[in-house]
């Protein structure tokens, strides 16, 4: 959620159709991103696609999930 917040600081055009600064801790996280993507659909979508590929890789190291490969079959 401050990752959203902090994206939608840093456009002004969405500011407008948020509510003031001070009543953010009362924000549902499905409405703000609803509003983000209406506003700026390949702004939320990078966004999104960056978080699950930085998690992708958090799991795969923590669970042990990467294999090596032989070079020939690369």
């Amino acid at each position: 959620m401050a990752d959203l917040l902090a994206y939608a600081k840093s456009k002004p055009m969405i500011l407008t159709f948020l509510p003031d600064e001070m009543d953010w801790n009362h924000l549902d996280r499905h409405w703000v991103c609803d509003v983000i993507y209406t506003v700026d659909q390949d702004g939320l979508s990078d966004m999104i696609h960056d978080a699950q590929a930085k998690r992708n890789e958090k799991l795969e190291k923590s669970r042990d999930l990467l294999v090596a490969m032989k070079p020939e079959f690369v």
